[in-house]
């Protein structure tokens, strides 16, 4: 044990979770474990990334906080000079901000000043004046309010108000301090910055910032404009999520363009006009929020410059071929029409205009977000009022494999409203929720539990060993006690380099209390397991082994030192006992049917949606929501990281285990239900970690959830169609049956979450939700499902069959793309590797080929969100 804490305790006394730190302080002596915290600062002082997964949120647990925090301030950083003159110490913050492990020092200590103030203030009262004047402007700097409020209790703001050797003052040099490219010419980003939310416009109280913000210095440029031309190149370059607003550079810029005169936002505006500026949705944005921070009528349209810039390459959305004169016109309209953004006709207008000019999608959809609230359901209500309305906004008429660098149209509700379609949940029993979890966890300590009863050991060692089910490193067996069904054993698990977390495992038995305490009021329409405890079966290899298990099953299972194993007790109750059955054994198993699996995925449907309108998130349905072996963790919503649309699953008839069962059961593994509450960071599938401690995070976060219930949920019933061969995509009368029951999961989901009446919600996708995009969902699903994969055929052919894309250009693979050659493409579909168990939904790194079925998905979430208060009469056509 000492010599795997001697190479992992630096990554354990980091982690959030307090229960690492209980090993540490067992094995290791307080000198100890602050040298390994001291040896950690070390190892951030030489790369800040090194441990940006293990914690993203930066929060220490209480234990470890002691001695982070003065790890912390025995390391260099924090003191980083003695400044003496103005210009002097212009320079010194300059330098001291260049050490991003200084920065990631600053992060650390404002995520964590609210839980541990006393420790840190403590520390922070062993600095000499001036070293808390270099702490004070830097934490100002970074937007750390918590921390500037604090350090100013015992410091002089004079500071605060210098004006500096190049005519400067402290505004200008919060928007220069930090690099904007670094040395290899690469885009800066610092990770640590988005573990907290920087509040500019609380900082900004303690300054007379409107007269700050209208100073220029020696070069004449006010702070916004230092803004825009120290950071543009991170403007260019970030994603267009709503979230990416945290971002201190635009932080920054939302906080000075309040504050800004109008005469230096014009300014402002003409450098951005100038082409200084890649021309790229980016700048569209920025755009955006200069407009519509000037006062009515004092925006002139000038001639758009010629976009001169050097790094191209670390965009992300790329400047359109002759982007200047698609967007003259766009640019134009703005002076002839003074009022739009505030008014909904002209706003309209411009939305047409851009469509019609051959914008992009994501174009209209920054025009939405610039849009206020009141009247951007106004603006989508009109645009998908008619049926050709609709049909521009849910087909998509150009779809490729291949391409995930654009957005589809029915992507301006996400991309323009994002977070928003989320509403707010019912909270109310979340807290309740949550104590029960924490009571139970902090009452049932692995060392306390007792051995399980002896007549419970008795009656698995005495049955007949044919009559014990394995699933997983669970057991279900006969018992006289459980007349309705079995009782069931489930074991702590081995996992492949470690155990099974404790405080994880042992959240079942609360949990599952919980909602059958509330099951009625929650409208819960699952059947639920009765919690009979947690327990200890000694000598346990040996008494399992005697039950005939499988070697498999046997290394599922977690040993103790001493060769116990630890388990939860389960029994049936009435209609719980297809509980360890899955939808996709219908016809494999006797007893198990086609309905049944039809009716235990919607019974999912339903209690998932109630359960996030009430704040929960339901278990998953697939395993390549979690699975991020090879980074093949799939999301829904990857526009809301970096990419566009969704991409290829992998293994999509070969994901064993899917939280959900056939009816009566329906839901099952509600251990692994949480609270949103708890969630800190999310990655959207991508490597990077996206925190989501604000109000738009979550909204994302909880669209991103409900898109996976969906797709999780149709994916499981095509995989019951395709082994039962019900799925020919060529059959007439299967593609209608798939069409209503893709429109029946559909309206059980999000008709339970947005709280409408499930026969309500299904009228109107049949009424509204265009016949030829839900024809084109279920013919999506059957070829790419397809049990005979004739696509196989069709691509080494080069041609899509007209049936499926009639308007696919040419009904042609590219041939670069799709490549009849390649070792991904066997007789038994497109698989990324010999070991896949699969075929994929999609080419490698391609797009999933079902893009209608993200259509349906965004219609019913715009249905839901669209009812949630009556809107205002529409603007007239």
């Amino acid at each position: 044990m000492l010599k795997i804490l001697d190479k992992h305790a630096r990554k354990i006394i980091f982690m959030a979770d307090p229960g690492y730190m209980e090993v540490l302080e067992k094995y290791l002596t307080r000198w100890q474990i602050q040298e390994t915290a001291r040896e950690l600062m070390h190892l951030l002082a030489k790369s800040c990334n090194l441990l940006r997964y293990i914690n993203p949120s930066l929060r220490f647990s209480d234990p470890s906080a002691t001695y982070l925090i003065a790890a912390i301030f025995d390391s260099l950083g924090i003191r980083h000079g003695n400044p003496q003159a103005s210009q002097d110490f212009c320079q010194s913050i300059n330098s001291a901000l260049g050490s991003e492990f200084f920065i990631f020092q600053l992060s650390m200590l404002e995520v964590n000043i609210q839980k541990h103030e006393k420790l840190i203030l403590k520390k922070l009262e062993m600095l000499d004046d001036r070293e808390r004047e270099q702490l004070l402007v830097s934490s100002f700097i970074l937007g750390q309010w918590e921390l500037f409020r604090r350090l100013l209790a015992d410091s002089s703001p004079t500071i605060l108000n210098r004006e500096f050797n190049n005519g400067g003052n402290i505004l200008h040099l919060m928007v220069t301090a930090l690099q904007s490219v670094n040395s290899f010419d690469g885009i800066c980003s610092y990770s640590c910055l988005e573990a907290y939310p920087p509040r500019y416009d609380q900082l900004f109280q303690y300054l007379p910032a409107e007269t700050l913000a209208n100073q220029r210095d020696n070069s004449g440029a006010t702070p916004l404009l230092l803004l825009y031309r120290h950071h543009r190149e991170q403007l260019a370059s970030v994603p267009i999520s709503k979230v990416e607003d945290r971002q201190l550079a635009k932080a920054r810029r939302s906080a000075l363009i309040k504050i800004t005169a109008s005469a230096h936002l014009i300014d402002c505006m003409q450098d951005h006009l100038d082409g200084k500026f890649p021309f790229n949705v980016n700048w569209f944005f920025e755009f955006l929020q200069l407009f519509k921070s000037l006062p009515s009528s004092t925006f002139k349209a000038d001639r758009l410059g010629s976009s001169d810039y050097s790094y191209k390459g670390h965009l992300l959305h790329k400047p359109l071929p002759s982007a200047t004169r698609l967007l003259q016109p766009v640019i134009n309209y703005f002076h002839l029409h003074p009022d739009v953004l505030r008014d909904e006709q002209q706003t309209l207008e411009l939305m047409r205009l851009i469509h019609q000019n051959g914008l992009p999608v994501e174009f209209s959809a920054q025009v939405l977000r610039a849009a206020s609230e009141d009247i951007q359901k106004k603006l989508l209500e009109h645009l998908s009022a008619a049926p050709d309305d609709r049909n521009s906004l849910f087909i998509e008429r150009n779809y490729d494999v291949a391409q995930r660098r654009r957005f589809y149209p029915w992507h301006l509700i996400g991309l323009g409203v994002g977070g928003g379609c989320a509403p707010d949940p019912d909270r109310f029993y979340c807290q309740g929720f949550r104590h029960a979890v924490a009571e139970f966890d902090r009452e049932h300590p692995k060392e306390t539990v007792p051995r399980i009863p002896g007549l419970w050991e008795a009656e698995l060692l005495n049955v007949n060993c044919r009559s014990i089910i394995t699933y997983g490193r669970s057991l279900a067996f006969p018992s006289k006690e459980v007349p309705e069904g079995y009782r069931r054993f489930k074991f702590l698990k081995q996992q492949h380099c470690c155990t099974e977390d404790w405080h994880d495992f042992v959240r079942e038995q609360p949990q599952l209390e919980f909602f059958r305490t509330h099951k009625d009021k929650l409208g819960l329409e699952s059947a639920l397991l009765k919690p009979r405890g947690i327990y200890r079966l000694n000598d346990a290899l040996d008494k399992l082994k005697a039950c005939r298990l499988t070697e498999e099953t046997l290394a599922s299972i977690a040993l103790e030192p001493d060769g116990s194993a630890l388990l939860q007790v389960f029994d049936d109750e009435k209609d719980t006992c297809l509980y360890h059955h899955y939808p996709y054994e219908a016809g494999k198993v006797d007893g198990l049917s086609v309905q049944a699996s039809f009716d235990g995925l919607r019974l999912f449907a339903r209690d998932a949606g109630r359960l996030w309108h009430h704040n929960f998130q339901a278990p998953d349905t697939l395993t390549s929501f979690h699975n991020t072996a090879n980074g093949r963790r799939w999301v829904p919503t990857p526009f809301f990281g970096t990419q566009s649309v969704p991409g290829t699953m992998g293994e999509w008839n070969a994901q064993h285990y899917p939280n959900v069962a056939p009816a009566p059961v329906g839901m099952r593994d509600w251990a692994d239900i949480r609270s949103f509450a708890e969630q800190t960071s999310y990655s959207f599938g991508l490597p990077k970690l996206y925190l989501i401690t604000d109000r738009e995070g979550m909204g994302e976060l909880r669209i991103t959830e409900l898109g996976k219930v969906f797709y999780g949920l149709v994916i499981n019933w095509l995989r019951v169609r395709h082994d039962t061969n019900s799925l020919d995509y060529k059959n007439r009368v299967q593609m209608n049956q798939l069409q209503d029951e893709l429109v029946t999961i559909a309206a059980d989901l999000f008709a339970s979450a947005y709280q409408m009446d499930t026969e309500a919600m299904k009228a109107r996708i049949c009424q509204k939700f265009p016949a030829e995009s839900l024809s084109r969902a279920a013919l999506e699903c059957g070829y790419w499902c397809d049990p005979e994969l004739r696509y196989v055929k069709d691509i080494k052919s080069g041609r899509f069959p007209d049936e499926v894309y009639p308007d696919h250009p040419r009904q042609s693979f590219s041939p670069g793309r799709l490549n009849p050659d390649t070792k991904n493409l066997t007789d038994l579909g497109i698989r990324r590797s010999s070991r896949a168990k699969g075929p994929n939904l999609g080419v490698d790194t391609g797009t999933l080929p079902m893009p209608h079925l993200d259509s349906l998905f965004w219609f019913a979430l715009y249905t839901g969100w669209q009812q949630q208060e009556p809107s205002r009469q529409s603007v007239s056509r």
